[in-house]
């Protein structure tokens, strides 16, 4: 997706392009019927049968409710679908997506995650789950205002093994040292795993050896 000025784009919206590395061959997806909004919240999923599926997610600050949007490779037509949206009055920070064993994560770096249990057997195994999306907040202490810039350069959410994984760039007691947590998918909460500060790390003889400078790096 094209993340330019949109004068800079010829006055073209942004469209979903789904490129094939084994033909080399890339194929526009038909328009749908809401514009991307955000390239963040659109994610692609493998299915069983060797296709795909395209899902984009369109959240409306104010409102309960927002629109998944799916493209399937096997129909190859765009369905939309309207969800819970549980953070209802705050904007959607669309920081990415994270796709595991067919559930899909939509990542806010600033606030939480939301989970489509219509990829999962959640909904079969948690009793009194009824809503489509799943709101899970950042642990705790590490919520930020909406639109706070440059996130991606000092947090990720990502996977470890089966392991959902949150990892942070931060101060403590003024120094900068990293932290991690990892999920329990099931309950929905973080547990604290490790912090380092990156003054030990300078420090450390492993490192010096690789003669890296004392910097504060951005996450990769």
């Amino acid at each position: 997706c094209y993340r330019g000025p949109r004068g800079a784009h010829h006055g073209f919206p942004l469209a979903d392009f789904i490129c094939d590395t084994r033909t080399r061959r890339c194929t526009r997806l038909p328009d749908r019927r809401l514009p991307i909004l955000h390239p963040g919240n659109v994610c692609l999923v493998g299915t069983a049968s060797g296709g795909f599926i395209v899902t984009d997610l369109h959240p409306t600050p104010g409102d309960q409710q927002a629109i998944q949007l799916m493209y399937n490779s096997a129909s190859g037509v765009w369905k939309d679908r309207v969800v819970n949206y549980p953070p209802r009055d705050r904007p959607w920070g669309g920081n990415g997506v994270v796709v595991h064993q067919m559930m899909i994560w939509w990542v806010d770096l600033s606030y939480g995650l939301l989970a489509d249990l219509a990829f999962d057997q959640l909904r079969r195994v948690v009793p009194g789950i009824h809503h489509d999306l799943r709101f899970i907040p950042l642990p705790d202490g590490c919520e930020l205002p909406p639109g706070t810039a440059d996130l991606d350069k000092c947090r990720c959410v990502g996977l470890r093994r089966d392991d959902l994984r949150y990892v942070q760039i931060h101060k403590r007691d003024g120094d900068p040292a990293v932290s991690m947590w990892t999920l329990d998918q099931l309950a929905g909460t973080w547990s604290f795993d490790c912090e380092a500060s990156f003054k030990a790390i300078w420090n450390d003889e492993g490192y010096r050896a690789t003669k890296l400078p004392p910097e504060v790096p951005t996450v990769a």
